[in-house]
């Protein structure tokens, strides 16, 4: 396949090609009564977690009501208003696992540990971003990785599950493996899993590259819970030109249809340029998320870091407003009942502060260094060497470079 340049999305032309990869029915639950008793459950199962950790009702009670309104307060609703669902298991957030599992039992638990014990104590960790290849056959536009791809390896199959069993002992709910392209360590990967300890949900975040059907349901086998495609445009031209490789999109758009088909609960990134964020644009590309049958679409603002560094990327307030309006339309208006739930962590983030820098998450880069987030580098540590409660002290001594960490 022949490399492209990078170019302005506004440069695409003509209409958007479809893909010749069948899709299968939507997988958001439109079911009022399936919601309901999706509910029920899971406040039955927050009780029973709220009653262990209270030992009593009524501070249980007290407790569960004050962990619901700090929900509200976040999320702007209540939990489980807009659900996927991948198998037996229901999904409101790319961040959350899903529900039943004992990752969410695990994630809830932790949440309560913080209504009840505020920062006095290290509740555990929601989430951790882990950089496991280099290794990348892409150029693309915005790489936060730019500077690490490409040279030698640093981290060993040995040394990520290292750190893969540490951060779950420590009681992370979820690990996120990115790259580079880390199905270019797709046997790494599978090791991984496999011998990962249970209880953990696990995701994949994929340019698609080099995955089969075959492979997916392997991944699925092994214990992978979803599969995260970057795909930066709805048009095959200009996603290809962003990712400087001809032929992306249709290889993001049938690892998508995989993932599906062997069972895994799926996504969409997208990162939301200058050029991308207008209504037009969003609106054709949640309705390319719907027809692809993916259970979220993740907005992500550019940031300057990576090959993005030095220079001037960040969105215009308009187009910021532009952004949450469509966050707050898609996921509560039952107009758009059927479309992918919308996560855009920078709508939460600047009302309420950083998830980041060891709060709820925090990013582990292609060389073993522990970083704020993927976007915000600071104060870092080698990962494999530094036990995680003091890599977590370290990181909180830093601030986030976007957003104030005032998010209890």
């Amino acid at each position: 396949m022949a490399a492209l340049q990078p170019a302005a999305l506004s440069s695409r032309k003509g209409p958007s090609q479809q893909s010749s990869f069948p899709v299968k029915g939507g997988i958001i639950v439109s079911s009022l009564w399936e919601k309901r008793w999706l509910r029920l459950r899971i406040g039955v199962t927050l009780f029973m977690l709220l009653l262990k950790e209270c030992g009593n009702p009524l501070r249980a009670f007290r407790a569960w009501r004050q962990l619901m309104a700090k929900y509200r307060r976040l999320f702007g609703q209540k939990m489980a208003t807009k659900v996927a669902k991948a198998g037996r298991r229901y999904y409101w957030r790319t961040g959350a696992p899903g529900f039943p599992s004992q990752a969410f039992r695990q994630n809830i638990s932790f949440e309560i540990r913080r209504v009840l014990d505020g920062q006095s104590k290290q509740p555990g960790l929601r989430n951790l971003f882990l950089a496991i290849t280099r290794k990348c056959p892409l150029r693309c536009e915005h790489c936060l990785e730019w500077d690490n791809l490409n040279g030698p390896e640093v981290l060993s199959r040995e040394d990520l599950l290292t750190i893969v069993r540490k951060y779950q002992a420590f009681g992370v709910a979820q690990i996120n493996f990115s790259g580079g392209e880390p199905l270019l360590r797709y046997k790494d990967l599978l090791y991984l899993l496999e011998q990962a300890v249970a209880g953990t949900d696990f995701w994949v975040i994929t340019s698609g590259f080099s995955l089969t059907a075959e492979k997916a349901r392997q991944l699925k086998s092994a214990g992978l819970t979803g599969l995260a495609v970057s795909i930066d445009d709805y048009y095959p031209e200009a996603h290809d030109r962003f990712r400087g490789r001809e032929g992306t999109f249709e290889q993001a758009v049938k690892a998508v249809g995989y993932a599906r088909e062997a069972g895994l609960c799926t996504a969409l990134y997208l990162c939301a340029t200058r050029a991308f964020t207008n209504a037009r644009h969003l609106k054709s590309y949640m309705e390319f998320g719907r027809d692809l049958s993916v259970a979220f679409v993740q907005l992500l603002d550019p940031v300057a870091v990576g090959r993005y560094a030095g220079r001037d990327v960040a969105l215009a307030p308009k187009k910021v407003e532009l952004l949450e309006e469509i966050y707050e339309k898609y996921n509560n208006d039952p107009h758009y009942v059927d479309f992918p739930i919308i996560d855009y962590q920078g709508h939460l983030q600047r009302r309420l502060g950083c998830f980041a820098a060891g709060n709820r998450f925090l990013y582990i880069d292609s060389v073993g260094q522990a970083q704020l987030c993927p976007f915000c580098r600071g104060a870092s540590c080698d990962a494999r060497q530094m036990s995680v409660p003091d890599t977590l002290g370290l990181l909180r001594q830093s601030s986030c470079q976007l957003f104030e960490n005032t998010l209890e």
